[in-house]
């Protein structure tokens, strides 16, 4: 999908409005929602991508030993929620919308991140041994090593 700032907007203030009057565009118009989801994951993975290097330091970090596994997971969950909320805030300003240039590399970005996220809190749950979970986020930094 291509990223279409005014369609992105329109999209936007339709759901605010509908959200205003105690309804949502989901139920509302559902061809709709789908495009806003695509627009909102595309500027999600954009914050994430600008976050990149403090991510991947993280993952290096774990993976070379430096940190260990409940270290990494309680920085990286950290650093994604403070993401997510710097995601949730830029959305909502339409002033900084308006210069918003999508970066092609960004692509899926916040997606893996957000997995890597999710899989801190099987860390947590002891679903993974401390080198499975190391195994886990080597793959994704291999994943990612290419759009770097």
């Amino acid at each position: 999908m291509n990223y279409n700032l005014m369609r992105h907007v329109e999209l936007l203030k339709r759901s605010q409005d509908l959200e205003n009057r105690g309804k949502f565009l989901y139920k509302e118009n559902f061809k709709e929602y789908p495009e806003l989801v695509e627009y909102r994951a595309i500027i999600q993975n954009h914050i994430f991508w600008k976050n990149r290097y403090q991510f991947t330091l993280l993952m290096e970090n774990l993976i070379n030993g430096i940190i260990n596994g409940q270290e990494f997971s309680d920085s990286f969950s950290e650093l994604h929620r403070k993401t997510v909320d710097a995601h949730d805030t830029f959305e909502t300003d339409f002033e900084k919308l308006e210069d918003f240039q999508p970066d092609p590399r960004s692509n899926g970005f916040g997606s893996l991140m957000t997995f890597v996220s999710r899989e801190c809190e099987a860390l947590k749950e002891e679903y993974y041994t401390q080198e499975q979970f190391k195994d886990l986020v080597r793959d994704v930094r291999r994943k990612i090593q290419q759009c770097l």
